[in-house]
């Protein structure tokens, strides 16, 4: 008699555990770019203050649909490899950013790349060429790819949240075939 009303609402329960986690994972999936949208802005900051030019401005960070972060300048500047990767890693680490990441400067001109490196967790594999020589000054683009998941934690709750409404649903279960066993 009752065994409908009690699937629908373990059915119920379930859906509603799975829609929490995925709201969860939008969050961070925004929270994520909106962090490093900022630590972009603080990275092209330290590039223009370490190039004494105190009056440009940052442009307003793109993301790409590929997850690429694009960080432009409103004059020509200077860069030196050093002082990008100082700031790089100061700032991705303080926004709590994955330590896997790939940066390009582009020249605005023609889109080739003028310096490029990759940062990874293990150092054995961690590729910085050419540091101390300064680059030019020109119009430059820099791109910031991660090459690491940037939310992990959220599947791990996804699956915590799975697990939850799986033991419920037989806790569930078990609670009404007694109760049924009983009447």
């Amino acid at each position: 008699m009752f065994q409908k009303p009690i699937s629908y609402l373990l059915l119920i329960l379930v859906l509603l555990c799975s829609s929490m986690s995925c709201t969860q994972n939008e969050r961070e999936e925004t929270s994520f770019s909106k962090r490093a949208k900022i630590a972009m802005r603080a990275i092209g900051n330290d590039l223009l203050v370490s190039a004494a030019d105190t009056t440009s401005l940052v442009l307003p960070v793109r993301e790409t649909p590929s997850q690429e972060y694009v960080l432009s300048f409103e004059e020509a500047l200077s860069i030196l490899p050093d002082d990008l990767l100082q700031a790089t890693a100061t700032h991705l680490k303080n926004a709590s950013l994955p330590a896997g990441y790939r940066v390009e400067v582009l020249r605005c001109i023609d889109g080739e790349t003028a310096y490029s490196y990759e940062m990874t967790g293990n150092t054995a594999t961690t590729l910085i060429p050419c540091r101390g020589r300064a680059l030019p000054k020109d119009c430059y683009i820099i791109i910031v790819t991660f090459t690491e998941s940037a939310i992990t934690a959220s599947n791990d709750e996804r699956w915590f949240y799975l697990l939850v409404g799986l033991v419920l649903a037989f806790l569930g279960m078990v609670f009404y075939s007694r109760y049924s066993a009983y009447r």
